[in-house]
């Protein structure tokens, strides 16, 4: 009697077959959502007045399906490169609403979207920045945020934001953690560094040096090599 092929592998064939399919629909769905996305932006940018195209594309932003919310919050990135955002008075909060979403790649849209507008839209949405900052994860979200957050020009607002930026640079790493992270602490200290900058460089370099102080009394590598990139901002800051 011929033997029946295992039910195991067969089911496991199957379930490859699926996942197969599930990738290339998949695939050319992503693919659709960009060319709709490119087409949008087209549209857009020959008329940047027409306010029911920009309030379709808002519209697709709280959608509950992932990819259509990252293409239209890709769409707004891309319009916030050129002329055509000034527009659509909307953006900046837009884009703040959107670092709250459940996603931490619309939330990075949305952090290049708020760089992207300038100085104005990071002094109204700096709160929610530094919320994000204050998760304590290690990822590009935070690299793009403790990055983001240099652009602020609000001097009220300015030296809470360099202080947080500060605290980030001050974390303790594991005596194991390799040369060059974590990298948030680099990008927090040249943002405090410009910020510090644009308010007075020689008011703040007291919070400069105790951070030195901080850092340099730590015995790992990673704290090594970083506390002579504070050495070298403090340095850049007396002159």
């Amino acid at each position: 009697m011929q033997r029946l092929p295992d039910l195991d592998v067969i089911l496991k064939g199957f379930i490859g077959y699926l996942v197969l399919v599930s990738f290339l629909m998949s695939a050319c769905s992503q693919e659709d959502y960009y060319k709709e996305m490119l087409d949008r932006v087209r549209n857009i940018e020959r008329d940047p007045k027409n306010l029911a195209a920009w309030g379709e594309i808002e519209k697709l932003t709280a959608s509950p399906a992932f990819w259509t919310r990252y293409y239209a919050f890709s769409t707004f990135v891309i319009l916030s490169r050129g002329p055509a955002i000034k527009n659509y008075t909307n953006a900046t909060t837009l884009f703040e609403n959107g670092l709250q979403d459940s996603d931490s790649r619309v939330q990075i849209l949305c952090v290049e979207g708020i760089s992207n507008l300038g100085f104005e839209a990071v002094n109204q949405t700096y709160t929610r920045l530094l919320q994000v900052l204050s998760s304590n994860q290690e990822n590009s979200l935070s690299w793009a945020t403790a990055e983001c957050l240099g652009k602020i020009s609000d001097q009220e607002h300015g030296v809470e934001v360099l202080n947080a930026l500060l605290l980030e640079c001050e974390k303790p790493v594991a005596i194991d953690t390799q040369i060059g992270a974590p990298r948030t602490r680099t990008y927090a200290l040249s943002s405090a560094v410009e910020i510090a900058r644009q308010m007075g460089s020689k008011d703040f370099l007291p919070k400069f040096e105790k951070l030195k102080k901080a850092v340099s009394a730590r015995n790992s590598p990673a704290d090594r090599e970083f506390a002579a990139q504070v050495t070298n901002a403090v340095s850049h800051l007396k002159e």
